[in-house]
């Protein structure tokens, strides 16, 4: 018996990832405009640890724009 993980290969798996990336990352880039840091940082979500070590550099440094709380 077959589990319900949905198995997808060639290009169908190729234009599910792409959207995915779409729907995840390009918040993500937008926000990062914003708040004037460049939209390149979303790669290093891309990987693994480093993408961590990002995400608490950008949260504890302080933006150049707006509200610096």
């Amino acid at each position: 018996m077959h589990g319900f993980a949905y198995e997808a290969t060639g290009i169908p798996a190729l234009i599910w990832s792409a959207v995915v990336f779409v729907i995840v990352f390009w918040p993500v880039v937008r926000i990062l405009q914003r708040t004037g840091h460049s939209g390149w940082w979303v790669l290093l979500a891309l990987l693994p640890v480093v993408n961590l070590i990002a995400l608490w550099v950008l949260a504890l440094k302080r933006w150049p724009s707006g509200d610096n709380r």
